[in-house]
């Protein structure tokens, strides 16, 4: 017979295996590492499938557990998801309109944005606001902003994503230096200079 596991339990099986123990899993819902342990037991026991491997350090996951725990994983994901778009279609049809850009955008665009109508109805009220562009991206998915204009690429498969503007790099260099004289130098002149660029933990895509 098929056994419902609460949201709970999944919850916290999510956190177990992204934190890898339970005290940390714990910490994060601001609980203790013995109620967990008690819910993923509870977990195990109504699935009638064994999760979990005694340890000197506590409950671990087996392979049973971390193959379980993995698809778990998706489905929560994909709720999460749900609910994110759930917002969004609900901020949708609320006024004002919230076009989130890049404080790095150009600012010639910003008038423009101002001046957005939407098909079919009066001139809504247009309010900006400026976030880096990971979290526009967030903030859309969550329906804060209806529109993100950001600088970087985006794989976020629920979003649609269209290029609306191109902007070239500019390399800032010494007046003494011995590409300073070139009005559009490669990127494969600057091989072996020592760069000041983007960090790849902040703009992984982009740095890419």
């Amino acid at each position: 017979m098929w056994h419902s596991p609460s949201l709970q339990q999944l919850l916290f099986l999510e956190a177990v295996l992204e934190e890898g123990s339970l005290v940390r899993a714990a910490d994060r819902f601001h609980t203790t590492h013995s109620t967990i342990s008690r819910s993923l037991k509870a977990l195990s026991n109504g699935l009638g499938i064994n999760l979990f491997v005694k340890t000197p350090h506590g409950l671990r996951l087996n392979s049973v557990g971390r193959v379980y725990g993995a698809q778990i994983r998706t489905s929560l994901e994909q709720a999460r998801l749900a609910f994110d778009l759930a917002r969004y279609e609900s901020a949708l049809h609320q006024r004002p309109f919230y076009v989130g850009h890049a404080p790095d955008m150009h600012g010639g665009l910003l008038p423009v944005l101002e001046q957005i109508i939407l098909p079919g109805t009066e001139a809504p009220p247009v309010v900006l606001r400026s976030d880096p562009t990971m979290r526009l991206v967030w903030r859309v998915r969550r329906g804060e902003f209806q529109v993100g204009l950001g600088v970087l690429p985006s794989v976020d498969k629920s979003l649609w994503i269209e290029r609306v503007a191109h902007e070239p790099f500019a390399v800032c260099l010494p007046g003494h230096h011995r590409l300073a004289a070139y009005s559009r130098p490669s990127a494969r002149e600057l091989v072996d200079e020592t760069l000041v660029w983007i960090p790849r933990n902040s703009y992984r895509l982009f740095y890419d």
